[in-house]
């Protein structure tokens, strides 16, 4: 009878045990849901404002942390290894989140972890200081971990029953996740009830709103674009129907592209001043030839999309917000572009980057696309270097070279440079005072002041080697255009500590051109034949190479002479802003038509990128059939 008693004891003893523990790690992945949000933002106050107003998407969090918590625990049968290892998982996620917000205006993505490589390359010329949250959602972790690990909470089990035990309960835990996540973060009906709305076009709102880990799952579902609900090979032949192709052209120049890293008009910064001159080459530039700003997809960071933008036609606008098509899409998988088609022309196609090869996967994505040649920067011999990097002046005397080696064979010499000496960090120690630009600003704090300094330094050096190029071209007979563009703004930190107190951009949130100023750079061109003075004033990045090569009469696909006629409409969008035929940015789209000729120019993307490939040769033939 006592051992009755005492069996039912133990067996009461050991469900309250469990139970107790299911209530306390319940009411832990609370305090965790709230603590991601908080190292995530940055900031108690609007992570309290979220989880007291933010509705469902609070206790949806907190449920799949508990989720993850319990699958954890049912795989490893150890208290501490649940909480120290899910813990850091969500920290780790939430400390990548605020760190990307502040460097990029932009959050983590599911497709972020296609590109940790290039994080890890990256990552040790970037400052990153800890915060308090961080802090102390670490020191929670431990010390609860410490707690676990003194009482040795643990299921005891016979030895040859653990195994399939554990395998059993953990494929049923994380199936468990896995319902929870297409029940509530992938269901639209769900969605739709409980009145979540999401952002696309504007991640960092959207997280703001629904929280990081809701938003980060509800973005699992766009991992693959939506193929357009009227895509048929009749509809992509409809968009082409009213399209022209333009004439052969009579010349066909040496044709080149350098899209220069970090490249801005540091002069627009209203509160700063230097004190020399930053500038003499673009500003001749735009004065006698062709300039313009462009709309790019990307701050502070994410070179190889608005580099994907230029030299396909396509936009990332359609496309699942924060990817890189170039490693998600195009490593893999040949794709007709503009290399390609100048390379039908007869054109030797040679891409220089002065960095790793496989950066951004270029080494695949590069011959893809058409290109004969990829100069990187292995290639290099004992090549001139600022901040560790290989220098402008040396990036352009390599092109200097390559065109050189190209004459030999009598080709038409078509060049994409990539450069990377104002790639970020910035700090002024890491160039000598001599060779530094001076800041003066009231505004600015010290160093948000030393940062600019060595970022302006870099867009003097940009302008220098560009004028170095050019001089080189002047001396030769064979018909040249030079085109140079940044690909995003330099990332000098927290954008309200840099761009905004600086004057450089206001109200980014309730005024569409202060947002467009934040998500331009500057473009401009040089030839040595045709008229091509012009202020094309702004467009987006997919627009740069349609427009140049009309206004000098050049050879251009047919999905080229498309883009052209979408610009008598509008002239681009990215995050959120339009650009109407003027290149007045707004936040709707100008017109029914331009929303329209958006709508198709997503259909022949598609095609291109993704389906049948209906029109694939068509779109850049040499002859446009």
């Amino acid at each position: 009878m006592l051992y009755a008693k005492n069996k039912w004891m133990c067996l009461l003893d050991k469900h309250l045990h469990g139970a107790v523990w299911l209530l306390l790690m319940g009411f832990y992945s609370q305090i965790l849901a709230f603590l991601v949000e908080w190292v995530s933002q940055g900031k108690f106050s609007a992570a309290l404002s979220w989880a007291m107003g933010s509705g469902v998407q609070f206790y949806n969090s907190a449920t799949l942390i508990f989720l993850v918590l319990l699958a954890v625990y049912l795989l490893t049968r150890r208290a501490y290894l649940s909480v120290l290892l899910t813990n850091l998982l969500f920290l780790i996620m939430a400390g990548a989140n605020y760190y990307k917000v502040e460097l990029r205006n932009e959050p983590v993505l599911p497709w972020d972890l296609g590109i940790a490589g290039e994080a890890a390359e990256i990552l040790p010329s970037i400052d990153l200081s800890l915060t308090l949250p961080i802090l102390l959602m670490a020191a929670l972790a431990l010390i609860l971990t410490g707690v676990f690990l003194f009482r040795r909470i643990r299921w005891k089990k016979k030895p040859g029953a653990r195994v399939w035990a554990t395998l059993s309960l953990g494929v049923l835990s994380v199936f468990g996740i896995y319902v929870f996540s297409a029940a509530v973060f992938f269901n639209n009906s769900y969605i739709s009830a409980h009145h979540i709305t999401e952002n696309q076009f504007e991640q960092v709102k959207n997280y703001q709103k629904n929280g990081l880990i809701t938003g980060f799952m509800m973005n699992i579902r766009y991992i693959s674009p939506e193929k357009p609900s009227d895509y048929s090979q009749q509809s992509v032949e409809q968009a082409l129907s009213t399209v022209e192709k333009s004439a052969p052209s009579q010349v066909k120049p040496n044709i080149i592209v350098i899209m220069n890293e970090a490249f801005s008009d540091v002069t627009m910064f209203q509160n700063v001043s230097y004190d020399q001159e930053l500038l003499p080459t673009v500003n001749w530039l735009r004065k006698d030839y062709m300039s313009g700003f462009l709309l790019t997809p990307q701050f502070g960071g994410g070179t190889a999309n608005s580099e994907f933008e230029v030299l396909t036609g396509n936009t990332m606008a359609n496309l699942p917000s924060g990817c890189t098509p170039y490693q998600q899409y195009l490593a893999d998988k040949k794709l007709a572009a503009y290399p390609s088609f100048l390379k039908s022309l007869g054109y030797n196609t040679v891409a220089i980057h002065s960095f790793g090869r496989n950066f951004w996967s270029r080494d695949k994505v590069y011959e893809n696309i058409g290109f004969d040649k990829f100069v990187a920067s292995d290639d290099f011999v004992d090549p001139e270097r600022y901040r560790g990097f290989i220098s402008d002046q040396e990036t352009v005397s390599r092109i200097v070279e390559e065109y050189q080696l190209n004459k030999e064979t009598g080709k038409p010499f078509f060049n994409f440079t990539v450069t990377m000496q104002n790639h970020a960090s910035y700090k002024s120690s890491q160039y000598e005072d001599y060779h530094l630009v001076n800041v003066t600003s009231d505004a600015l704090s010290d160093t948000m002041k030393d940062r600019l300094a060595a970022y302006a330094t870099g867009i003097r050096d940009a302008d220098e080697a560009l004028g170095s190029l050019i001089s080189f071209f002047e001396s030769e007979d064979d018909p040249t255009v030079i085109i140079l563009f940044g690909d995003h703004l330099g990332n000098m930190g927290s954008v309200n500590e840099s761009y905004i107190k600086g004057g450089y951009a206001g109200d980014i949130d309730g005024d569409p051109e202060e947002k467009r100023k934040l998500y331009s750079t500057p473009f401009v061109a040089w030839s040595n034949f045709g008229d091509n003075q012009d202020d094309a004033g702004n467009m987006s990045m997919y627009q740069l190479l349609p427009y140049i090569t009309q206004q000098l009469g050049l050879d251009r696909p047919l999905y080229f002479d498309y883009l052209n006629q979408q610009a008598q409409l509008f002239k681009g969008f990215a995050q959120g802003v339009y650009l109407d035929s003027l290149g007045t940015p707004s936040w709707e789209f100008p017109s029914a038509d331009a929303k329209d000729a958006f709508h198709k120019h997503w259909l022949l993307q598609y095609d291109l990128m993704f389906g049948k490939g209906y029109a694939a040769n068509r779109l850049f033939s040499a002859d446009g059939t």
